[in-house]
């Protein structure tokens, strides 16, 4: 083999090598693609689920809140009642007017 010819092999070589690590990249970045599209539809639909999720935590938050007014009005009434008990108390024991039924 002559000069010329070496440059050839090397130069047929360097060529092959440029299509190979093309042909690589391209499906390399194909499948990178693919799987980046896959991955987007798993997360669209954990983060739908979550949103079902939060819903749900929504509904609960307003029943939560529901009965803590419950709540409220009960203690409210409670109160009420304690302060009447007191007032009855108060007057079947004649202190509101100062007597001592000792």
């Amino acid at each position: 083999m002559n000069e010329a010819q070496v440059w050839a092999i090397i130069g047929v070589m360097a060529a092959g090598l440029g299509v190979i690590i093309t042909l690589t990249l391209t499906t390399v970045r194909a499948l990178v693609g693919r799987l980046e599209e896959r991955i987007d539809a798993r997360f669209a639909t954990i983060d739908a689920r979550f949103g079902a999720i939060d819903a749900r935590f929504e509904a609960i938050d307003a029943r939560f809140a529901m009965i803590d007014s419950r709540f409220a009005g009960i203690e409210a009434r409670l109160d009420h009642l304690d302060r009447d008990v007191s007032a009855l108390m108060r007057h079947t024991f004649g202190m509101d007017r100062g007597i001592d039924r000792e």
